[in-house]
């Protein structure tokens, strides 16, 4: 219904008298403004109000974008004063999916698959632990030779994510040649998996009280071959960044102190990038890992530098894992006795034999009904996941990991730190924005 002339809304020009200031100051501010994300793809931010104007309302949106935004693109709300960072919001609520809520319901055999899709590279790690839930609590022990397999993967996992994690900061830092080589040895690990696979999401590789399948033939042979060449180049790309001025420059960017990480209960490679030594690996050692011999890096300043340099170290202690474990890989079976399995069966010429092959294929195992919980250490830190079986059904599902901790402790550390390095500050703390809003 169109107003009347004595209905018509009051300009605001006629409110609020220093309308023309404002207006003119707004577009001065928006003419100067500068390119916060240090590539030139994102579109250019508007720098908030500054000094006396500074207030809840002149908040800007800036939004973090860049091709490696598989996990979510980032938008945070920030407040200026002199080019330094006085409050920042990060939003949430674009990518939420209710993946909990969905698998509710579900067989296990399909959440334990839709996992596989979850949390980027981690996928295999959080399926696995889904898997190792159940097992504990039906009192399943999975052979060894399925307990290194397992282990190949979760390490090979760590160094993807973890190299996913140097492409990014390196791309926020504009270090293109570092990036592009990143993303190449990412392609040659990756290539590694699905000649195992045969598939991106390393689908029919676990399964309940063990794994589906040997490794193919010269599969090992090459993975030794193709991680040797990898630890070697990356080792070299590390001690040249170790000497290198342009990466020293970040030794401010990003610090956060032991106590922050503690309070804020984040774990894994932060959390030793500023000097405390703590690895569920070590602390809590499960399948073959007490058995393995590695080190655990620690850092010392707990900036962007030892969290960028960290990586790089674990990423060589992740590649030593999987090569100890390839050349005394155990020649046991691949499931727990106590789960009928097809590969238990050699030849089916007995009739019974034949039977009980088709119902290993077709019959799905007896879960107790009960509630399961498991954790384990990943590649960003502690992962855990809680559960209930109720007739061959999962109910309740949750997914526990420290992205929503990283969220609020950057909020925290974000204060005081310059205008250009938010984008640095985000991606060395790697959040997860879909995993966040699971």
């Amino acid at each position: 219904v169109p107003l009347t002339e004595e209905q018509k809304l009051p300009s605001l020009s006629s409110l609020y008298k220093n309308y023309a200031e404002l207006a003119q100051m707004c577009y001065d501010t928006f003419e100067k403004s500068e390119f916060l994300n240090r590539s030139n793809l994102a579109p250019k931010p508007k720098k908030s109000v500054e000094a006396a104007f500074t207030d809840s309302s002149s908040q800007e949106v800036v939004r973090f974008h860049s091709p490696l935004n598989i996990k979510g693109e980032t938008a945070a709300a920030i407040v200026t004063i002199n080019e330094k960072i006085e409050s920042c919001r990060l939003h949430a609520g674009k990518y939420h999916e209710g993946l909990e809520a969905r698998l509710n319901g579900r067989p296990v055999e399909e959440v334990a698959n839709h996992l596989l899709k979850y949390d980027g590279y981690q996928g295999i790690v959080w399926s696995a632990l889904f898997y190792r839930a159940l097992e504990q609590g039906n009192e399943i022990e999975i052979p060894d030779k399925a307990q290194a397999i397992r282990i190949i993967f979760f390490e090979l996992a760590r160094v993807l994510e973890h190299l996913e994690y140097l492409a990014g900061v390196a791309y926020e830092a504009q270090a293109m040649t570092f990036y592009l080589k990143t993303l190449r040895w990412a392609s040659r690990i990756e290539s590694l998996q699905r000649q195992y696979s045969g598939n991106m999401y390393n689908l029919g590789i676990l399964t309940y009280g063990g794994i589906h399948r040997d490794p193919p033939s010269n599969w090992i042979s090459t993975c030794l071959k193709e991680l040797s060449s990898i630890a070697s180049e990356v080792n070299i790309h590390a001690d040249k960044i170790s000497k290198s001025s342009f990466w020293r420059q970040f030794d401010e960017v990003g610090k956060i102190s032991a106590t922050q990480l503690i309070e804020w209960g984040i774990q894994g490679p932060d959390l030793r990038a500023s000097g405390i030594n703590f690895d569920l690996r070590k602390r809590k050692p499960f399948y073959l890992y007490e058995e393995l011999e590695f080190a655990t890096p620690v850092g010392l300043n707990g900036n962007l530098y030892d969290r960028f340099l960290l990586r790089f170290k674990e990423i060589d202690q992740s590649i030593g894992i999987v090569t100890q474990i390839l050349d005394n890989l155990p020649t046991s079976e691949l499931v727990a006795r106590e789960v009928s399995h097809f590969s238990q069966f050699n030849s089916l010429s007995d009739e019974q034999e034949q039977i009980n092959y088709r119902a290993s294929i077709n019959e799905r195992p007896n879960y107790n009904n009960e509630s399961y919980y498991c954790c384990m250490e990943a590649a960003s830190g502690a992962i855990e996941i809680f559960f209930s079986v109720i007739d061959g059904k999962v109910q309740d599902l949750k997914l526990g990991s420290d992205h929503l901790s990283k969220v609020m402790c950057l909020e925290e550390v974000a204060k005081g730190c310059a205008y250009e390095n938010l984008g640095l500050l985000l991606k060395s703390m790697y959040i997860n924005q879909k995993a966040l809003e699971k």
